[in-house]
């Protein structure tokens, strides 16, 4: 986050995401803007998304399925045997 207030683009977490998972298995890319955003001082924020990927493709704002702002504590449904992606800012603190 590298923006001067908390509306700019400097605050708006965002993924890219390359996949196949189509009906032709051609790679394509996804791009998420999340609607979520960290408070202004707050050091470490945290998105978990739970999300079907299947046949998506584009631009598209989302909310994350869980926020959490300060120091990580997994979410409580979280299940290590299951692979998940965990977006954490600012990148180089973990």
């Amino acid at each position: 986050m590298n923006g001067d207030e908390p509306w700019s683009n400097g605050y708006a977490p965002y993924a890219v995401i390359t996949h196949d998972c189509n009906k032709y298995g051609r790679p394509t890319e996804l791009e998420w803007k999340l609607l979520n955003r960290c408070s202004v001082g707050q050091k470490f924020c945290h998105y978990r998304i739970i999300y079907d990927i299947t046949d998506k493709s584009g631009s598209h704002y989302i909310n994350a399925d869980g926020f959490r702002q300060g120091q990580y504590i997994p979410f409580p449904d979280f299940k290590p045997e299951i692979p998940q992606i965990t977006f954490r800012f600012p990148k180089e603190d973990y």
